[in-house]
């Protein structure tokens, strides 16, 4: 078994999966909490495809997720309660799960805290009562040993065909801010369980990392996750890996374009049914509000052009590395004309390819853009003065544009071609060939080499590779 098996075997505490002896905080490039393969484990149990990979050296082993989902932890040492108006806090003071009287409280003030925000002021339902259990029919949190994760939510029992009861369990590693901002991710999936726990994974996390701002706006934890979507814009928004914490900024561009209620909208309509639609959903409820294509386009576009977000600034700092900005990773970079290319990405990903000014004096620009099934795309150039703005606005869905640029090289020093995969079934290719006339060097042909299948992702070792390499992103020079 790998170490990193072990690892998140280690960060249950429930019988026998309670292994490690150390506690330390989890990397930033990790899964951030167990909740997603409980989320898969009650899939399986209800006869559902799962959408992780049990295979994969980071997945713990679906049998000790089972036993966590049908027994509550069992501390170790002499269990004690704090109780609060909505909630009863299980800790113990001694053995590998000993929290502090600091840390329970830290709790205590941040349950009740996120209670107001989550339930009380955006409107949530509050989490199905577990009767008993626990003692009364208030939310049951336990402070347990855990290495590598933040916490974890565990559903319990269904109340109707798609709701369930849940706990919730802490790491004691944690300090304050990380309480306060796990104790906002973790309660939301409790939130979720109540609306629909058979619901499209990406779309827990996702949206339980948006949470964390909007209860607390200032600890912006998820920062540590957005890297790696900056370095892998192709990657689907609704992958099944640990990109999803990253894929928070998706969420925020809804919010910041709709308001915040358009989240809730979007799980509530997809918990009328059994069946996993979150993305379904997000197009249908987008569409109700304004147009899904035009909106998942400018979130592309928004990777590069970050003034867009409300926290693009902060965003730019995040990615970059010694203190300086940094930017999205292109799919490719052209530093030659005339050149042609072509790429295939899956549902909700998307490619983004820089054409530099490379020539002596200006020239003129021309990308012939051929567009494949459900593929959308818009020119953004950067001015002379730094400022990005879109040149050319999004083509219909599925057709192809001849976009020009004068004065390359002078008024502007460099132009993006963003391509987006809008639909929600099946890979779709698209080609382009690119020239300025003034430099052109004889011509020559590539093929965009990071090309992804539908709902494949990364790996959590790749993210990890990416991360050793430290958070500055690097433009890819592929042609």
């Amino acid at each position: 078994m790998s170490i990193l098996k072990q690892t998140l075997i280690g960060a249950f505490s429930a019988g026998a999966l309670a292994s490690a002896s150390v506690n330390a905080a989890p990397d930033a490039h990790r899964w951030r909490d167990m909740t997603p393969w409980f989320v898969d484990a009650i899939k399986i149990q209800r006869g559902i495809q799962p959408e992780l990979d049990w295979e994969s050296p980071e997945a713990p082993r679906l049998e000790d997720v089972q036993l966590a989902i049908d027994a509550r932890p069992v501390l170790s040492g002499p269990e004690y309660t704090v109780e609060t108006e909505h909630f009863i806090i299980h800790y113990t003071d001694e053995g590998k799960d000993a929290a502090s009287e600091e840390q329970v409280q830290w709790s205590a003030t941040s349950l009740e805290e996120v209670w107001q925000r989550e339930v009380e002021e955006m409107g949530y339902a509050p989490p199905p009562s577990d009767g008993t259990k626990g003692g009364d029919s208030r939310y049951d949190v336990y402070w347990t040993f855990q290495l590598g994760t933040y916490g974890y939510c565990a559903g319990e029992s269904f109340v109707d065909e798609n709701s369930m009861t849940s706990y919730l369990a802490l790491a004691n590693w944690m300090g304050e801010v990380e309480t306060y901002v796990t104790v906002a991710h973790e309660f939301f999936h409790a939130l979720h369980y109540g609306m629909d726990a058979l619901e499209e994974t990406w779309w827990f996390e996702s949206t339980a990392t948006w949470m964390e701002d909007q209860v607390y706006d200032d600890i912006n934890d998820y920062y540590n996750y957005i890297p790696d979507v900056f370095e892998n814009p192709e990657q689907p928004v609704n992958g099944d890996t640990s990109l999803m914490y990253g894929y928070a900024i998706y969420v925020h561009s809804l919010s910041e374009r709709y308001g915040i209620d358009i989240v809730k909208e979007i799980w509530l309509d997809a918990s009328e049914s059994i069946a996993a639609q979150a993305t379904e959903m997000n197009m249908e409820v987008v569409n109700r509000h304004g147009d899904w294509d035009e909106t998942f386009q400018n979130f592309r576009e928004s990777l590069w052009d970050l003034d867009r977000f409300e926290e693009g600034s902060d965003y730019a700092m995040a990615i970059g590395s010694n203190g300086e900005p940094g930017e999205v990773s292109f799919t490719t970079t052209v530093t030659s004309y005339s050149k042609s290319g072509q790429g295939t990405m899956a549902p909700t990903g998307c490619n983004l390819i820089e054409f530099e000014a490379t020539g002596d004096g200006p020239g003129t620009l021309e990308v012939n853009y051929s567009g494949g099934t459900d593929l959308v795309a818009s020119l953004l150039v950067e001015t002379s003065d730094g400022d990005i703005v879109e040149y050319a606005s999004d083509t219909e869905k599925g057709a192809g544009a001849v976009f020009t640029l004068a004065s390359f090289g002078t008024a502007y020093t460099r132009a993006v071609l963003v391509v987006s995969h809008t639909g929600l079934d099946g890979d779709s290719s698209f080609s382009y060939t690119a020239s300025v006339p003034e430099w052109d060097d004889g011509g020559s042909t590539c093929s965009l080499n990071k090309t992804t299948g539908a709902r494949t992702g990364l790996s959590l070792g790749a993210l990890m590779l990416l991360s050793l390499s430290g958070l500055a992103l690097r433009r890819r020079r592929l042609v």
